[in-house]
């Protein structure tokens, strides 16, 4: 489950959980590392006077939405999502397919047929997840070269540098 992108007409920042409602205007707030509730100030998160060392008692809750489970399309390549150490399709893990075909499984789930490198296997789409965009790798290395230190926030601020091109993936990494 992922928070709302939308929420009262006005667009929720990356890491928002709770929101505060003031007539017209709406102030989003979130945990900070030490467990402060912070505000979005314009462009940065501020944390709020000491008393709030909680929620606001009339803050609310962000809702959350439904995540759209990923389905594979036939020619497509993907990656196999099988982190369970059960010995058949652990070898498969993280490995690049292909989509070959799909056929009804014994409880009438949708069952993907796949081939990569390690060979042939059939799973339903659960079991697989798209290939990450250019976006996507770009702003992983930049977070793993900042040692995973970011907040929500600061993981919010890599998208935006690489949404404006200030942003690239260098020597050739990916």
């Amino acid at each position: 489950m992922a928070t709302v992108k939308v929420f009262k007409g006005h667009k929720v920042p990356e890491g928002a959980k709770r929101a505060y409602l003031d007539g017209e205007e709406c102030r989003f707030l979130k945990k900070g590392i030490s467990g402060e509730v912070l505000s979005l100030v314009g462009l940065a998160w501020v944390p709020l006077p000491r008393r709030y060392n909680k929620w606001p008692k009339d803050s609310i809750e962000l809702p959350q939405e439904q995540e759209q489970e990923y389905i594979p399309k036939v020619g497509e390549e993907c990656l196999v999502e099988y982190p369970y150490d059960d010995g058949c399709f652990k070898p498969f893990h993280g490995t690049k397919v292909t989509i070959l075909g799909k056929c009804s499984g014994y409880y009438g789930e949708s069952v993907y047929a796949a081939h990569g490198s390690k060979g042939y296997i059939a799973l339903t789409a659960s079991g697989f997840r798209p290939l990450k965009t250019e976006r996507e790798k770009t702003v992983d290395a930049a977070i793993a070269v900042m040692n995973n230190s970011l907040d929500d926030s600061q993981q919010g601020w890599a998208l935006a540098l690489y949404d404006h091109g200030m942003l690239k993936m260098s020597g050739g990494e990916s």
